[in-house]
């Protein structure tokens, strides 16, 4: 299957914004964490904000989640 040149910089630029967008919230939880640590707070709210780094990172992937 053959696309045109069009619709492949159109991927070429969702790409580009998806991974974007996946930097900006991994940097948004680490700087969380970092807040955090310096805060007293539950190991809850820490694996919270690692599994959504997780989730992230490698959404294909299983990660830990609440039962």
């Amino acid at each position: 299957m053959d696309i045109d040149e069009e619709t492949a910089q159109r991927i070429r630029g969702l790409a580009a914004e998806s991974h974007l967008l996946e930097a900006s919230v991994r940097r948004a939880i680490l700087e969380q964490l970092l807040t955090q640590g310096t805060q007293v707070v539950g190991a809850r709210e820490i694996l919270d904000l690692a599994e959504g780094f997780a989730w992230v990172t490698n959404p294909g992937q299983a990660h830990g989640g609440r039962t």
